[in-house]
């Protein structure tokens, strides 16, 4: 199976340093409205550690093949704060891009056209940056639908940006995870804030229960810190360059974050008792130890501790 997913886009990885990063992501989808509105929309939310400029960024889609097709709608000049969200609304006619408007505490902007309504049956949904690189992206489709081939279930809960099938199989469509189900009535929510990007991240959502402009995420962190599995696992270091890690902090912590084999023997430091400050750090290894030396095969423990309180996650390596 391994054969099939060859390729693996790191978005923003710096190889072995902690990187504080602005991060827009996709938080909610209402394809049939919800949560007191009846036009569709789409809710993001910057979780990153810094505020981000939307200028020059949009919203769109991917075509069959699961390459950019469209922009469907290019935000204004508008600068997201840390923590802040952005609900986008296919509503006809309506223009609206004031903070503390309409709808008090978030950016509340309109797509005008009708013919931008989101289709219940299918679609994809992608933020391009400013250099129309993929920012974050779902796909979403009705759980009676019939729309896609069966391919597409293969998807379920294999990762983050993955391409299907394999660059030799282009005359086949393509497609990327996250690909999320939902009943007919509802929208999807995302419910991880370390935005791993599987369709384990998200679940379905009753419309009277869907929450635009809402905070989803803060009340996903109950300790000072969380450890993302590492992301891909297995790491099949001829397949993928690196293997990457997120740590998501909720208040200042110094924090040490190793890599150790199932002896107990230090492999790789990654943090030795780094403060760091609200927000997310991403970390990448490719597979060597602290003297440059590639690792054998398998099971490696990433273990993270701010001396009071430690979080484990296993790893395993396959050459």
């Amino acid at each position: 199976m391994r054969s099939f997913f060859p390729i693996l886009i790191l978005i923003g990885a710096l190889l072995f340093s902690p990187t504080a990063f602005s991060d827009i992501i996709i938080t909610e989808v209402a394809p049939s409205g919800g949560g007191g509105f009846t036009e569709d929309w789409v809710e993001l939310q910057n979780i990153g550690t810094v505020a981000q400029d939307l200028t020059g960024w949009a919203l769109g889609n991917l075509n069959p093949d699961g390459f950019p097709e469209s922009r469907r709608f290019d935000f204004p000049g508008i600068t997201v704060d840390v923590n802040q969200r952005v609900v986008i609304h296919f509503s006809y006619g309506i223009s609206d891009t004031v903070i503390n408007d309409n709808n008090p505490g978030y950016w509340d902007l309109y797509v005008n056209g009708n013919e931008d309504d989101l289709p219940i049956e299918f679609e994809t949904i992608v933020i391009y940056n400013d250099s129309d690189t993929i920012v974050d992206a779902v796909i979403y489709q009705l759980a009676s639908s019939s729309y896609c081939d069966s391919d597409v279930n293969t998807l379920e809960d294999l990762g983050e940006w993955i391409r299907f099938p394999s660059e030799e199989q282009e005359d086949e469509n393509i497609y990327f995870d996250p690909f999320v189900k939902y009943s007919q009535g509802y929208g999807i929510r995302r419910i991880s804030r370390v935005d791993s990007n599987t369709s384990l991240d998200w679940t379905p959502v009753a419309k009277d229960q869907m929450t635009p402009g809402g905070d989803n995420l803060s009340t996903l962190i109950g300790d000072k810190f969380e450890i993302s599995q590492n992301f891909p696992n297995p790491y099949i270091p001829s397949e993928y360059p690196v293997t990457k890690i997120k740590l998501t902090v909720s208040e200042a912590v110094s924090i040490k974050l190793k890599i150790y084999d199932l002896n107990g023997a230090l492999i790789k430091i990654m943090l030795d008792n780094e403060t760091l400050q609200p927000g997310q750090y991403l970390f990448t290894w490719d597979g060597k130890n602290d003297k440059g030396r590639e690792v054998q095969s398998g099971t490696f423990l990433i273990m993270a501790t701010d001396g009071s309180e430690t979080k484990i996650k296993k790893m395993t390596i396959l050459r």
